[in-house]
């Protein structure tokens, strides 16, 4: 019945959330506390961004030319993408509003279908 923590009570029981974490009101679930978790995907010719919880939608970058990878340094806060049209490895800050304008090209030269991955523990793509 729980979704985290079940407390046993003499003839009932008590649910709590771990730290990090509170009750939701409307269906008692534990939900955690924070920024609101979303999902960064690309359509190869823009970068954008679906929040979890709120549904809310925004473009982060346009007119890009054929994006066929896409990762995340989430502590860091960047976005890390490889357009083969461009033949770039790119980055640029998960909040920036200057779009192109906050990118940088970090590799050049690529000319094979590339996977990236972003290594948050050693900083390394």
């Amino acid at each position: 019945v729980c979704s985290q923590q079940c407390i046993n009570l003499e003839g009932s029981f008590v649910c709590e959330c771990q730290s990090g974490y509170r009750t939701d009101p409307v269906n008692g679930t534990c939900k955690a506390v924070g920024e609101q978790p979303y999902l960064v995907f690309t359509n190869r010719h823009e970068i954008r961004m679906l929040g979890l919880r709120r549904k809310g939608y925004r473009q982060v970058l346009d007119h890009l030319r054929n994006v066929m990878a896409l990762d995340a340094d989430v502590a860091e806060k960047r976005i890390f993408w490889a357009d083969l049209g461009e033949q770039a490895i790119f980055s640029m800050p998960m909040d920036g509003h200057k779009g192109k304008a906050d990118a940088s090209r970090i590799v050049n030269n690529i000319r094979i279908h590339v996977r990236i991955a972003a290594d948050w523990i050693y900083n390394n793509i």
